[in-house]
């Protein structure tokens, strides 16, 4: 079997080198050998794994998106790890520190007890865990910054699953998700059919780099499905940390049998008086309260003509985000100040 040098290079100067066959993707030559590189969907259609190779080939085979990786960033050198085999040794640089792929043992394995598991709509699961210590197997905060993913385990099986979560660290070191169910997702079927409070359960993290920036800007949140999470996450984020800055939270869904989330989020706004919430439904019934449309078309009309440049965070599916990413266009804000994450569905039993 084939194996190619891969030298790594990260944000803090930090670099690694390991080995991979030419059959397995630079992700899965990574984790034979205990790291565990930044990813999301593992199908090459979320962009998560984005990373610039500076030297070398590699074959995508043909499953990298051309959505994530159009043909000019691809011609720069840009590859998406999860699918990426080498074709010859490779320089890569990657947009994160060291520490997120657990060099210096800081993001480690760690055990959590699930706490409660709870559906807020016909298409979402809250599912809330509390983080142990693994060897005295009581609660245990555990640290994070608000917008970060962890990796989640099936109990007793070998499939993993990353999710953001939409809650910031505490002392009890309890995490709480927003999932929403697919109809043939591995981890839906387990939120379905197989979980148990009172369950142990592995964990990976935190992970990731979507996180609130420093700014004295207008931020605006745009957020599709079970993007809403990491969203919330930094609102509640800024609560915590008496951020006081105009924010705007746009969320809409199809109908009120999927939305979700509507009593948190009107909590959230009593907590923070500079935050506006701008709750939208495709299809509403005569008892909605909020605005009817798309959370995309209520981003535009909030900004268009004001002359405020928001800085704009952004989650959801591919089609929102790339709709949004149309509207900040239309609106002058530059691309320095666009903060975004795909949400993709889970990996599927078949």
């Amino acid at each position: 079997m084939k194996y190619h040098k891969i030298h790594c290079i990260f944000d803090d100067d930090n670099s690694l080198d390991f080995n991979c066959s030419a059959e397995d993707s630079l992700i899965t030559g990574a984790e034979k050998q205990g790291l565990s590189f930044v990813f999301g969907c593992r199908q090459g259609v979320c962009g998560t794994c984005k990373v610039h190779c500076v030297e070398g080939d590699v074959s995508h085979g043909e499953q990298a998106s051309l959505d994530v990786l159009p043909e000019e960033e691809r011609a720069k050198g840009y590859i998406l790890s999860c699918v990426a085999s080498p074709r010859s040794d490779l320089v890569i640089k990657f947009p994160y520190d060291a520490v997120d792929v657990g060099v210096d043992g800081e993001a480690e394995s760690g055990v959590a007890t699930v706490v409660a598991c709870e559906q807020l709509s016909t298409t979402v699961f809250r599912y809330r865990l509390q983080h142990m210590d693994k060897e005295a197997r009581k609660p245990e905060p555990i640290e994070f910054i608000p917008g970060q993913y962890m990796e989640l385990n099936i109990p007793e099986s070998d499939y993993w699953r990353a999710f953001s979560m939409a809650s910031v660290a505490d002392e009890k070191g309890e995490l709480e998700f927003i999932i929403r169910l697919q109809e043939e997702g591995k981890f839906s079927n387990y939120l379905r059919d197989g979980v148990k409070v009172g369950q142990q359960i592995k964990l990976n993290g935190p992970y990731g780099q979507f996180t609130l920036e420093p700014s004295d800007r207008v931020r605006a949140f745009v957020a599709g499905s079970t993007g809403l999470a990491p969203l919330v996450s930094m609102l509640r984020g800024m609560a915590k940390t008496d951020d006081n800055e105009e924010a705007h939270l746009f969320f809409g869904m199809g109908d009120q049998e999927t939305f979700f989330y509507e009593a948190e989020l009107r909590q959230l706004e009593k907590e923070m008086p500079n935050l506006k919430l701008h709750l939208f439904l495709m299809r509403p019934n005569e008892e909605w309260s909020g605005e009817k449309g798309s959370a995309v078309d209520g981003f535009r009309k909030q900004f268009e003509g004001t002359g405020i440049l928001p800085d704009v965070y952004i989650c959801g599916p591919d089609g929102m985000i790339r709709a949004t990413e149309q509207v900040c266009a239309e609106l002058g804000i530059p691309a320095e100040q666009q903060f975004k994450e795909i949400f993709v569905p889970s990996g599927r039993t078949e």
